[in-house]
């Protein structure tokens, strides 16, 4: 009876396997440390020999404690209730490795195990749990069959009568060979029908309605979506966490719908996620100001139908519809494909000028035309995939035609409730801001000040204004994210006022921060964008990678010309560079693996499997018509041969040519038939000389072409008087012969090791192989008497 030995070191293997791709969904390092070192203090005490079952009691008592643990995180964890259950489960784990007794114990580990990685498959989508979930997935398949071979192996072990020194060890050799290659071809077998299967139902069975069942409960750990915040704090006592976890991948196509093109650049875009035009001095922080005119349009998005958001014309009184004005767009016309991660934020990003939106499922979006952006009715607790059609300028900026002079909005194109409200909003803004702040914007612009027109909402020196500042700030200042240095502002203190007079330097929120509140305290609308800088482009995907470090904010000041972008950050930074070269390079195959898997995979749904089915439809029919024109032409063919033998060509042949073809042809026949007879007859003779009688045909007849060195040694022994008996394994005729030369012997003994490792090990002689065996077999031949 075999012992399965490689039992326990692989549920080892499988369960640190398990609760590191737990770790890894639930981003809980403290949680993968505790466990590794206390199931690797187990682990050495099972192999020192010294490892004592825990009490029950004492088991008990811990299990209870962690239960009671587990139960506080729940109540306060809200939607990650999954992930705390999970860490209660690796918990239960440790717990059990300490007082394993009997089998019941390791199949108590096998289901714990499977359920925390169910628990942490809720919660993510990321490709290298899919990678680590494949490979426990695999192990845990051989694991399961190892366990179910023990149990049976320690129960036949308990029924036998015959004692262990009795069992044959050559025997137990051979069944524990074949048992090790049994189970891997049973293991690859089920692993493979299993991929199978698997495979098949999610191409052509793709999740419905009941897909979101779990959704409540599957939501990441919270991520430092700075571009997608609601609110634009400024606190200089803290330095603001930056790293290159991906937001989202987005694809970029200019066109109309006949003639769109993937734009394959590496500009920089600017993906607005908020905006903001208001600064609360008492709380330091930035809002939007809610008006009357801050039109909110909610849209009930049905999975991939475009759904028209643009409320421009509609607000101010026309009567033209938002689809009519998309094909007017023309080759300025973008369609922005945006493969979004679960950033716990109910904001999209999008280039601005959105006209219509699609999703791949069912969500509700609220679209606001006044500063043109767009937010969810719910956190977004799960990747999302979603297209937008937009114009890349603000929709805003069309319902803006300036009269310069006057400084008033032309009565035609806007109703006269927003032009009261702009105007008596830019007063109010102007007076609202910092004197000290003002002062500062005075020395920067000088003279040009004098040149616009008090109380004009737009004037055309608005666009110079706006360039100076930027400027200003651009050269004169200096970004950095590390504030720690910094005085902490007392509430109620501006802290642009320091930012400007004293330290100069800070991160982008300072930058677009001051300028905003400069130009609006010189009466210009101005306004703070949150979003973010996108300037890393991968060939290899194709698409823009959006990363948490390229979150930023800039300003948009509204001219003649609408709303006009300006970025006052400065590009003289006190930190490094991004990493570039070969790391570069790394981590946009990695980024164009997760793409591939969220867009592919992920955002598999009903649409993507019927295009799958029409193509595979489509390749049938291709297929079943080019094979009935191959057919055609062979019965063509067929049909021109007929003719041809029934021609008078044919009969007319001479008697003694076909005579004679016939002749030559029918040797040829019978000299192969007959080669390849003897050559199966001696390849059989062979297998019967080396014991090869009781193996399958085919398992014969490899063996016997693997083994046929050892035939010919065992004749060439034969013709020297030394011949085998059949009651003498192949080592024990190989030891009879120590009275040869001392390097025949040595020959016979080699081989003789040879032949048992093809026969037994499963060893393929390869070329290189043969070639010094058939040198060792021409040297014994000189050297036997």
């Amino acid at each position: 009876m075999y012992d399965i030995r490689q039992f326990k070191p692989l549920l080892y293997l499988l369960v640190l396997l398990g609760i590191s791709t737990y770790a890894y969904a639930a981003e809980s390092p403290g949680v993968w440390a505790l466990a590794f070192l206390a199931i690797g203090l187990n682990a050495l005490l099972v192999a020192m020999d010294r490892f004592t079952p825990m009490p029950r009691w004492l088991s008990s008592i811990i299990t209870i404690g962690s239960l009671l643990y587990v139960t506080t995180q729940v109540l306060h964890a809200g939607n990650r209730a999954i992930l705390v259950v999970g860490q209660y489960l690796v918990f239960l784990q440790i717990i059990k490795f300490y007082e394993q007794r009997a089998n019941r114990d390791y199949g108590q580990l096998l289901v714990l195990s499977l359920l925390m990685v169910i628990a942490a498959s809720i919660n993510t989508a990321s490709l290298i749990f899919a990678l680590l979930l494949t490979v426990y997935l695999f192990l845990s398949l051989y694991c399961c069959l190892l366990f179910h071979l023990k149990v049976e192996s320690d129960g036949a072990k308990l029924a036998q009568s015959l004692p262990a020194t009795r069992l044959s060890a050559a025997g137990m050799r051979q069944n524990q060979m074949k048992l090790s290659s049994s189970m891997r071809r049973l293991t690859a077998l089920v692993a493979g029908a299993s991929i199978t299967v698997a495979v098949v139902v999610f191409i052509f069975f793709p999740r419905g309605a009941g897909s979101g069942m779990l959704g409540q409960f599957s939501i990441a750990a919270p991520m430092n979506v700075t571009g997608l915040s609601d609110s634009m704090e400024l606190n200089t006592g803290q330095r603001i966490e930056q790293n290159s976890a991906v937001v989202a991948y987005v694809q970029l196509f200019q066109g109309s719908a006949e003639t769109e093109g993937l734009i394959e650049t590496g500009r920089p875009i600017y993906l607005r996620s908020t905006s903001f035009d208001r600064y609360d001095r008492r709380i330091n922080s930035w809002f939007w100001r809610e008006s009357q005119d801050h039109v909110v349009r909610s849209h009930n998005l049905q999975p991939n139908l475009e759904t028209p958001v643009t409320a421009t014309a509609r607000r101010l009184g026309k009567s033209s519809q938002p689809s009519a004005a998309m094909p007017l767009l023309g080759e300025n016309r973008i369609r922005q494909v945006v493969d979004l991660a679960a950033t716990g934020s109910t904001r999209l990003i999008a280039l601005p000028g959105v006209y219509s939106i699609k999703s791949q499922r069912e969500v509700v979006v609220r679209y606001f035309p006044l500063d043109d952006t767009i937010q969810l009715q719910k956190i977004l607790a799960e990747p999302l995939h979603y297209e937008l059609i937009c114009s890349g300028q603000n929709n805003s900026s069309t319902d803006v035609v300036a009269n310069p002079v006057a400084g008033v909005f032309d009565a035609l194109q806007v109703a006269s409730g927003l032009k009261k409200n702009l105007a008596s909003s830019v007063a109010v803004t102007a007076a609202a801001v910092d004197p000290r702040i003002h002062d500062y914007a005075m020395t920067v612009v000088g003279k040009r000040a004098e040149r616009r027109h008090a109380g004009a909402i737009i004037d055309p020196v608005d666009p110079e204004l706006a360039q100076a500042i930027e400027q200003h700030l651009r050269s004169k200042f200096q970004y950095t994210t590390d504030l720690t240095d910094v005085p902490a502002i007392a509430p109620g203190d501006n802290p642009i006022v320091p930012f400007l007079y004293e330290f100069k330097r800070g991160h982008c929120s300072f930058f677009a921060a001051a300028m905003c509140l400069m130009c609006q305290s010189l009466g210009m609308q101005a306004r703070v964008v949150n979003g973010y800088l996108c300037d890393e482009y991968s060939s290899m995907g194709q698409h823009y990678i959006v990363r948490q470090s390229q979150a930023h904010a800039w300003v948009e000041v509204l001219t003649n010309k609408g709303w006009q972008t300006f970025d006052p950050t400065s590009s003289t930074s006190t930190t490094g560079g991004s990493s570039t070269g070969m790391w570069q390079s790394v981590r946009h195959f990695f980024g164009f693996l997760e793409y591939k898997w969220a867009s592919s995979v992920i955002a598999y749904n009903n649409e993507h499997r019927e295009n799958i089915v029409s193509e595979l439809d489509k390749r049938l029919t291709d297929s079943a018509y080019k094979g009935s024109q191959v057919l055609g032409n062979a019965r063509g063919t067929w049909q021109q041969l007929r003719s041809w033998l029934d021609s008078a060509q044919v009969l007319s042949m001479p008697a003694w040519a076909l005579f004679g073809l016939v002749a030559l042809l029918m040797p040829a026949l019978a000299i192969a038939l007959t080669a390849f007879i003897i050559g199966r007859w001696r390849v059989r003779r062979s297998a019967r000389r080396m014991g090869l009688a009781a193996l399958p045909a085919a398992d014969r007849l490899r063996m016997a072409r693997q083994l046929g060195f050892y035939s010919q040694m065992m004749q060439m022994l034969e013709r020297h008087q030394m011949k085998k008996t059949p009651a003498q394994t192949p080592q024990e005729f190989s030891e009879s012969l120590s009275h040869l030369r001392p390097e025949a012997f040595e020959t016979v003994v080699r081989l003789t090791r040879i032949f048992y490792r093809i026969r037994y090990g499963r060893h393929e002689v390869g070329p290189a192989q043969h070639r010094h065996i058939r040198a060792a077999l021409n040297r014994l031949s000189s050297v036997l008497p």
